[in-house]
């Protein structure tokens, strides 16, 4: 695997997949955050903290876009409503105070945060690039760097998506997708390969509020782990599941042969009914999707657990 960078918007499966990629030993060379499950300035903390706890409070954090590209319905309605039920954005705990300080004139402008990715990539080599929030601060180094994007960034995977049965039952976008559209199809056009694992991949590896009680941390992550997991199906889950989504994008960036070529295109007329669809289109771009199986399903929840030093996994 390549040194890779994480772009989130720290919630909890968020704070999960930074602790996933540090089980793993994972080469991650830098956090990107932005506004998302919370506010950006609240991001930025969430952060620090997660990354203070796997030791990494030297680890470049690049504070990125506090709203998205453009403002559109879905972000009034649809994502600021979550916002606003998102507590501390870390389903109400509080991790504790990191060693780095976080302040809001830590957020730099897009030119100063392009010429950091790009320092990142002349002391790493070319970089792989996770989204796990808006895909607003990548389209943004794209649009700063044009075709040199290409050289600094070799693949970007999100973690976005809804298609099938999962667009037909509920027509809505995905959260990340939602947040910004807009950028959603900068990215698409940023001439670097494009990948998701949409929600019906993450969907199914879930973990009940039951399971998770019982589980035996045997290190101080898995103790956090473990109560953001808890919190959140008390508190702030429709129902008493936690699903892994975010940590099973780097699990699948580990399997390249489940992604399936599409042409993807997303709908960005803001008075569509279908606003923010991520759609396979004729003339959409060659990119990939991640499709899971029930063996892959279980295989990811027990990587999972075991990077995040539960006992017996």
């Amino acid at each position: 695997m390549r040194p890779f960078v994480i772009d989130c918007d720290t919630g909890r499966d968020d704070a999960l997949t930074f602790w996933l990629a540090h089980g793993l030993d994972m080469p991650l060379v830098g956090a990107v955050v932005s506004y998302g499950n919370t506010s950006v300035s609240r991001v930025a903390d969430n952060t620090a903290r997660v990354l203070s706890l796997m030791g990494a409070d030297d680890l470049p954090m690049l504070v990125g876009a506090a709203a998205p590209s453009r403002d559109h319905p879905l972000y009034q309605t649809f994502v600021k409503g979550r916002q606003a039920k998102a507590g501390n954005g870390l389903c109400d705990v509080v991790l504790p105070l990191p060693s780095r300080r976080v302040t809001n004139e830590e957020s730099a402008s897009a030119d100063a945060n392009a010429a950091r990715l790009v320092t990142m990539a002349r002391l790493h080599g070319p970089l792989e690039y996770f989204i796990i929030g808006p895909a607003t601060n990548f389209a943004s180094f794209a649009h700063v760097l044009g075709s040199e994007i290409q050289n600094v960034v070799t693949q970007v995977t999100m973690m976005g998506g809804k298609f099938g049965a999962f667009w037909s039952q509920d027509p809505t976008p995905d959260f990340n997708v939602a947040c910004d559209p807009f950028a959603v199809r900068d990215v698409l056009a940023s001439g670097v390969p494009m990948r998701f694992l949409p929600l019906n991949a993450s969907w199914p590896i879930t973990i009940a509020l039951d399971e998770i009680e019982v589980l035996r941390p045997t290190h101080e992550i898995g103790s956090w782990a473990r109560e953001l997991m808890i919190a959140y199906c008390r508190s702030f889950a429709p129902e008493p599941i936690f699903r892994f989504h975010d940590p099973s994008v780097l699990l699948a960036s580990r399997a390249p042969e489940a992604f399936r070529p599409m042409n993807l295109a997303v709908d960005v007329d803001p008075s569509s009914a279908t606003f923010g669809q991520l759609r396979e289109e004729e003339g959409g771009v060659p990119s990939a999707v991640y499709e899971t199986t029930p063996e892959s399903q279980e295989a990811f929840k027990r990587a999972i657990l075991k990077a995040l030093a539960f006992e017996g996994y």
